[in-house]
């Protein structure tokens, strides 16, 4: 899941990341955090580039054989170049089985 951002104003920008999550193994955890970065953006099932933001965030089913959704959001600031491209990207993984992200919106906002 990738987005792209260009700044038009050398102002942060304020990146909110959110959508749900879940593991196809019943009770195994599944994480995702953002990434951001220049060029070229990862593709699926990739080694992870770019600069990780925030924290990454891991949800853990409570017990099997329940397979759960569990919704998420990432924040953060961050200070990019006036005129140059950025990609936006989720990375996720699971403890078991497939990890799989859906659902995703990114809101990029340049600060006043």
């Amino acid at each position: 899941i990738r987005y792209y951002i260009h700044p038009c104003r050398n102002r942060p920008m304020y990146i909110i990341m959110s959508g749900d999550m879940y593991t196809s193994v019943a009770g195994d955890a599944v994480s995702t955090q953002m990434r951001y970065g220049l060029g070229a953006a990862p593709g699926h099932a990739t080694a992870l580039v770019g600069t990780a933001v925030a924290g990454k965030i891991t949800v853990q089913p409570v017990a099997a054989p329940h397979v759960e959704v569990a919704p998420f959001m990432i924040t953060t600031y961050v200070a990019l170049a006036v005129g140059t491209t950025y990609w936006v990207d989720a990375a996720c993984a699971a403890s078991g089985g497939t990890a799989t992200l859906g659902q995703v919106v990114v809101t990029a906002i340049e600060l006043p």
